[in-house]
């Protein structure tokens, strides 16, 4: 088969903002929650029901994203779900009493996840003989918007401006590309396969699951890290708290040069093999960060970790949805399952355990995870490779 040039159409620029977009509010929902919790006189465990509200809403996104997508078309469920993600967002910010706000997390999960699946699953679609390439591009993006969430939340805030302003940048960003773009040609799901046609059966192949259980491992490293690695760093390497707070984003930094990295290492070394390495980055940088006793080389260490993370949940979906070429809204609604099931679950056993042998102990999780999520990659590239060769 010949290797046609990758090129970046009008959809997929769209493509590429509007997971900035999903991005961006995602990741203002945590600090958001914080402005609420102190507004609304929340406790902790009450501040924590919004991300149970949120991966629920990602689990449901998961359940029901493939019929919904085959009931209504990508074009209802790419701009739908971008406005239903916004709606969720607003809830949030005009919500007086914790059901409301609940909700609009909830929303936020169930909608967005909808949304994202439908962006991942036509990425993929458009591009299939690149789809490593598109889809590394893209959380690129993403990994750029989500680190300005925060700091214009906390910025509006410290200038005296309402800290809400942060998300009604972003809504107002939707209308605009709405009203400019809502034209922009969707492209449709590929032709079902007639061979899967003939046998009568539309499950996903082993390859898929195999590499599902990858990005669940990738939420869970970015959950995990992202929601405990401040206390981790507090409390274990006994850097002050608000120090911890900022050199958490030395993770995240490392993940957008590491996708920047990735999208172009992607067209020259076969997909599997750059899943397998980065897998074994993220090996080769825990052990740092977890166990050493001097916090420069704790810093090395997550920036290593987030070298590999940052390509691993990208990878993962193109080697998962390549898997299954003409069941992508499917394979990328279970991928947004597979999310939901991370947030859920990961953060709440660290903490679980922390409350009982401390923070330290309980990030073994993550090394743990990491493990796993190598052995996994290399298996899947024994297994599996010479399909995506």
């Amino acid at each position: 088969m010949t290797l046609l040039p990758f090129k970046r159409d009008q959809f997929t620029w769209l493509g590429y903002v509007m997971l900035a977009y999903f991005a961006y509010l995602q990741s203002a929902m945590g600090p958001l929650v914080n402005f609420l919790r102190a507004e609304l006189h929340l406790t902790y465990s009450e501040g924590g029901f919004h991300g149970t509200g949120y991966a629920i809403g990602m689990i449901t996104a998961g359940v029901i994203g493939g019929a919904v997508t085959r009931r209504w078309g990508r074009r209802v469920t790419f701009w739908g779900g971008g406005a239903g993600m916004g709606l969720g967002a607003l809830l949030l910010l005009v919500g007086q009493h914790l059901l409301v706000t609940v909700m609009g997390a909830y929303v936020m999960g169930a909608i967005g996840g909808l949304f994202l699946a439908t962006i991942n699953a036509t990425l993929s679609d458009q591009h299939s003989q690149h789809r490593a390439i598109a889809l590394t591009e893209a959380n690129i993006y993403a990994s750029i918007s989500s680190t300005f969430a925060p700091l214009l939340l906390g910025g509006f805030a410290a200038i005296g401006l309402r800290w809400r302003s942060a998300i009604f940048i972003a809504l107002a960003a939707w209308i605009i590309l709405y009203i400019g773009r809502r034209e922009t040609s969707i492209p449709t799901a590929l032709p079902s396969d007639p061979e899967t046609k003939r046998k009568g059966s539309s499950r996903l192949p082993a390859a898929f699951w195999a590499y599902w259980y990858l990005g669940m491992c990738a939420g869970a490293l970015e959950a995990g890290i992202g929601f405990w690695g401040a206390d981790f760093l507090n409390k274990s390497v006994k850097l002050p708290l608000e120090t911890a707070s900022g050199l958490v984003s030395v993770m995240f930094g490392a993940m957008v040069f590491g996708r920047i990295v990735g999208s172009r290492l992607t067209r020259t070394i076969p997909t599997h093999r750059l899943v397998v390495g980065t897998t074994l980055l993220i090996v080769l940088g825990f052990p740092i960060f977890w166990l050493s006793s001097v916090p420069a080389l704790n810093i090395v260490g997550l920036f290593i970790v987030g070298l590999g993370m940052a390509n691993l949940f990208p990878l993962s979906l193109a080697s998962a949805t390549g898997a299954a070429p003409f069941q992508a809204d499917a394979a990328s609604a279970y991928i947004s399952l597979g999310i939901g099931l991370s947030i859920l679950v990961v953060p709440q056993l660290i903490g679980f355990i922390a409350d009982r042998a401390g923070i330290h102990t309980a990030f073994g999780l993550i090394g743990a995870i990491a493990i796993v999520a190598a052995l996994v990659a290399v298996a899947n590239a024994r297994l599996f490779g010479a399909q995506q060769a």
